[in-house]
C-alpha cells in the first residue's frame, strides 16, 4: 500500500454571505427558529415558531446543501466567512416583514 508523503497543502476558503434579509417573507429562514413574544404587561412571554413560505422553503435545504458543499471543498481546512449587508429586513421598508416579528426579534 502507497503511503501519502507529501502533506497537504494548508488553504483559506473565503466565503461572502449577504442579503439573507431574515424577518422577510422572502428571507431565508431556519425552520427550527423560536422567537418569543411578550404576551402582557406582567412580563408573561411564549415562545412561538414563524411558518416558512414556499420560497423559505425551497431555499432553507438549497442553503444548506451549499453549506455541505462547502464543507467538503475546505475538507478540513480554514473557512473565513465575511458578513456582508442586510442579515435582516430591518424597519426602513417593512413591506413583507414576516406577521409578528418585532424589531426586537430581528436584532436578536
Amino acid at each position: 500500500m502507497l503511503r501519502r508523503t507529501r502533506r497537504k497543502a494548508k488553504r483559506r476558503l473565503v466565503v461572502a454571505l449577504a442579503d439573507e434579509h431574515a424577518g422577510h417573507v422572502l428571507g431565508l429562514l431556519n425552520p427550527d427558529t423560536v422567537l418569543v413574544r411578550q404576551l402582557d404587561e406582567h412580563g408573561q412571554a411564549e415562545e412561538w415558531c414563524p411558518e416558512l413560505t414556499a420560497t423559505q422553503q425551497f431555499m432553507w435545504p438549497l442553503y444548506l446543501e451549499h453549506l455541505n458543499s462547502l464543507k467538503d471543498l475546505a475538507d478540513g481546512d480554514e473557512v473565513i466567512v465575511f458578513q456582508a449587508g442586510d442579515p435582516t429586513q430591518g424597519t426602513k421598508h417593512p413591506q413583507g416583514i414576516i406577521d409578528g416579528v418585532s424589531r426586537s426579534d430581528q436584532r436578536i
